[in-house]
C-alpha cells in the first residue's frame, strides 16, 4: 500500500508537505476563573449561585424610588465610640470599621470617643456613634427590647442623603472581650444597619434579624448590599408607596430629618444565650 505525498525540488531545502496544507492546531479556550492544576471531571462543575434576590439576600433601611438612600459624596463619616472605652471596644471597632471601608469604598474614619452615653437623638450630623449597654439600659430604650444582641439605625436628611447612624451592642452579651467572634458578629450587625442596611431575610445572611450559631462575618448577599450603599450617586426623588403586594420592601424615607429607623438583632441559639 502507497501511502500519498508530495515533495518540493530535491536540494538541500527540501522537506516534506502535507496533501491538505497547513491547519490550524485546536486549542480549547476557556472563558472565566482559570482551570485548576487539577481539574474536575466537567460532570463534578457546579453552577454559579443564583442572582442575588433584594429583600431576601440583602434591603436597606431606606429608599428612593428604586435606589438605597446613600451618604453625601466626597464626605468623611467620623464613627466613635459614646460611653465608656477599653482596648477591647477600639480593637473591635477599628477591625469592623477597615473591613466596611472595603467594602463600601465609604470614608470612614475612626475618630476620639465621647466620654457621655450614647443618645441616638443627639448624633451630630456626619457620624456615627457605637455604644456599648448592659441588657437593662437596651431594654430600658423605647420599644420592645427583649433580649435583644444590639441596635442600630440611620436617619435621612432632608438634601435626600443620611445624615447620622447609631450601633448599640449588648455588653453583656459580648462579654468582657468585645473582640471575640460574638463580639464582633454584633458589632458587624449594628453597624450595618447604621450605614443603611436592614434584615435580610435569608438566615444565613449575617443581616438577617436573628443572629444564628456560627454566622459572624458578612454573607454574600451582606457584601453585595454593602457595596450598593457605597455607590457614589444620590438616590432619586422619593416615590409613591408601592401597591400592596410589595409591603414587604422598605418604604421610601421621607423628604425630612427624622429620628432613626433602628432595626434590633435577635437570639436563637443557647450558645449565645449564655453571657
Amino acid at each position: 500500500m502507497h501511502a500519498f505525498r508530495s515533495y518540493e525540488p530535491a536540494g538541500p531545502l527540501a522537506r516534506p508537505a502535507s496533501l491538505l496544507g497547513t491547519y490550524p492546531v485546536p486549542k480549547l479556550h476557556l472563558v472565566g476563573a482559570p482551570v485548576p492544576a487539577n481539574p474536575r471531571s466537567p460532570i463534578q462543575w457546579q453552577p454559579t449561585p443564583p442572582p442575588l434576590q433584594y429583600g431576601i439576600d440583602y434591603t436597606f433601611m431606606h429608599r428612593a424610588g428604586r435606589q438605597p438612600v446613600r451618604w453625601p459624596p466626597s464626605s468623611a463619616i467620623t464613627v466613635r465610640i459614646a460611653g465608656p472605652v477599653t482596648p477591647d471596644r477600639l480593637a473591635a471597632l477599628s477591625d469592623v470599621i477597615t473591613e466596611l471601608r472595603i467594602l463600601t469604598q465609604l470614608n470612614l474614619i475612626i475618630s476620639e470617643s465621647r466620654s457621655s452615653s450614647l443618645v441616638p437623638s443627639q448624633v451630630p450630623a456626619g457620624e456615627i456613634h457605637v455604644g456599648y449597654l448592659t441588657s437593662s439600659q437596651l431594654a430600658s430604650l423605647p420599644g420592645k427590647r427583649g433580649n435583644q444582641a444590639g441596635l442600630g439605625g440611620v436617619s435621612q436628611s432632608a438634601a435626600g442623603w443620611y445624615a447620622r447612624g447609631f450601633a448599640i451592642v449588648n455588653a453583656d452579651l459580648a462579654g468582657p472581650d468585645v473582640t471575640t467572634e460574638l463580639g464582633l458578629a454584633i458589632l458587624r450587625h449594628e453597624l450595618g444597619h447604621a450605614l443603611g442596611l436592614g434584615h435580610a431575610g435569608r438566615p444565613s445572611q449575617l443581616m438577617h434579624h436573628r443572629v444564628a450559631d456560627g454566622t459572624t462575618r458578612y454573607g454574600r448577599g451582606d457584601q453585595h448590599g454593602l457595596a450598593l450603599l457605597g455607590l457614589r450617586t444620590p438616590a432619586r426623588p422619593a416615590a409613591a408607596p408601592g401597591p400592596a403586594h410589595q409591603a414587604n420592601i422598605p418604604a421610601p424615607g421621607p423628604a425630612a430629618d427624622t429620628p432613626s429607623r433602628a432595626n434590633s438583632c435577635e437570639l436563637t441559639c443557647s450558645a449565645m444565650l449564655a453571657s
